[in-house]
């Protein structure tokens, strides 16, 4: 039995060893660009929410974000929220699949999740969480963001450096299952460097 742990630990610390950080040095100060692909009821980062009152900053260490989000989308309050996050590598002109994806069939649930990359690259920033944790996304929400550098740095297994994006996409679903005819696709674009 111990022989067996310590194979195991050992093999665990060399597939850990094989992680590197890596930094996704973003396209342009916009940040967000709407997915390229159309679909039926397909909306941007604008049906998504209101960016009106944040201004973003582009640095040599990555993005100032300060000011306020509202969401927009027109959802209804019961909805549940599917949320997808796809990062995907540019290879010799076609946008292909890597394996990192991270699936919420429940986002509203999970939306504050410390462990999930929306809270880490952007949630934990909300300073009137305690007013808004339970509207989740729903139409009108605000959510007020302490100012904060966004830097896009991750440990991930081994991956080739290039440009790549990292796709959102949400889906929301009345009671009954039916999915709404409106959906979300954004996306961030950028070079993926090791650090």
């Amino acid at each position: 039995m111990i022989l067996k742990v310590t194979l195991l630990l050992a093999t665990l610390s060399l597939v850990r060893a094989k992680d590197a950080t890596y930094e996704l040095i973003l396209s342009d100060s916009a940040l967000i660009a709407a997915c390229k692909e159309p679909a039926p009821g397909r909306l941007n980062i604008d049906g998504f929410m209101d960016l009106s009152e944040i201004s973003t900053t582009l640095n040599e260490h990555g993005v100032v974000l300060a000011g306020n989000v509202t969401f927009v989308w027109g959802i209804q309050p019961q909805d549940r929220i599917k949320a997808v996050i796809k990062l995907l590598y540019l290879d010799r002109g076609t946008w292909t699949p890597t394996f990192y994806t991270v699936t919420s069939n429940d986002y509203c649930k999970s939306m504050y999740d410390s462990r999930l990359p929306w809270h880490t690259y952007w949630l934990r920033h909300v300073t009137n969480y305690e007013d808004v944790k339970d509207k989740c996304i729903s139409p009108g929400t605000k959510l007020i963001l302490e100012t904060y550098l966004l830097s896009l740095a991750m440990t991930l297994p081994k991956l080739r450096e290039g440009f790549y994006k990292v796709q959102l996409t949400y889906q929301a679903f009345d009671a009954n299952g039916t999915e709404r005819p409106t959906n979300i696709c954004f996306e961030i674009l950028g070079d993926l460097q090791k650090v």
